[in-house]
């Protein structure tokens, strides 16, 4: 369980609290409940860098951002995300692990989006996350195609945040209505669906 006076004294990313709040403990649980001690967690447009400590915080993560521009933080990977250069440098990072969660922040419109899952989405054993998939066009269209093309997945909506599993677990899509929901709910975030992998 996250400990809220400590999440409430670190700088907040560009997120609405009870949002990030709801999306890190979903995380928590997640890669508790699968047994994952330190996941590597890969971001794609990390803006200032403010996500990085809530990672390595509350996750024991091991963290990897990749941005088109050092304008506002210094990321792991500069360069842009379609790159093939890109790609491979990230894969020289990984050292042939599987990323645990991958967030995809960088460019909103429907074509980078989607060819952002594409490309990173296969090397992703747990978790695929996408900011703004309720503000923005382009993210939306594509979290929508997600949820009609993927019903082994369970998607999670925590506002402007979503999440998809993939990979090694595979998952069933179906409307929560139990225990792991009402947490979801007690602790801030609009869950409109929980991820439970299938026993």
């Amino acid at each position: 369980m996250i400990n809220v006076a400590q999440f409430m004294a670190m700088q907040m990313p560009c997120q609405v609290y009870v949002e990030w709040f709801g999306f890190i403990q979903f995380c928590q649980d997640y890669f508790i409940g699968h047994n994952v001690p330190s996941p590597l967690v890969v971001e794609i447009g990390i803006h200032a860098n403010l996500q990085r400590p809530f990672y390595k915080q509350f996750l024991n993560a091991t963290h990897i951002g990749i941005d088109i521009d050092n304008k506002y933080g210094e990321p792991d990977i500069l360069g842009d995300s379609r790159s093939k250069t890109t790609l491979m440098r990230l894969q020289q990072l990984l050292q042939s692990r599987d990323i645990d969660l991958l967030f995809i922040d960088g460019n909103h419109s429907y074509e980078i989006v989607k060819q952002d899952y594409e490309t990173y989405g296969p090397l992703t054993r747990h978790i695929v996350a996408f900011h703004d998939t309720l503000s923005w066009r382009g993210v939306k269209r594509f979290w929508n195609e997600l949820l009609l093309a993927n019903p082994e997945y369970e998607f999670v909506n925590l506002g402007a945040t979503g999440g998809a599993a993939t990979g090694a677990h595979r998952c069933a899509a179906r409307r929560g209505t139990g225990r792991r929901d009402a947490h979801r709910r007690r602790g801030g975030g609009k869950v409109r669906r929980a991820l439970r992998p299938l026993r």
